[in-house]
């Protein structure tokens, strides 16, 4: 691997950032457990608590927009909600 002037820098620590990064960004942890390749939930559970704090962070931020101190964020494409009736007609 080239040298970096992140010395101390392992694969494993990008391992870590990255299944960090999905669970704050609300994947689940089934998700993250398979994105790794863990065989077993016990492994991929260590990140748990950082789903609690993406889940209070999304709470506070909903209270937020009640509350009238921010706005919604833009709806993510994948965010279309349940079909409605005119798309089961279709099919």
């Amino acid at each position: 691997m080239k040298r970096t002037e992140f010395e101390n820098l392992r694969i494993h620590d990008l391992r870590h950032t990255f299944a960090s990064l999905l669970i704050k960004d609300g994947h689940s942890l089934a998700f993250v457990q398979k994105a790794l390749g863990h065989s077993r939930p016990e492994v991929t559970a260590r990140y748990a608590h950082l789903k609690d704090e993406a889940t209070r962070a999304a709470f506070d931020h909903v209270g937020a927009i009640y509350s009238g101190k921010a706005k919604p964020a833009p709806a993510l494409a994948h965010d279309t909600g349940p079909p409605d009736a005119s798309d089961s007609a279709a099919a």
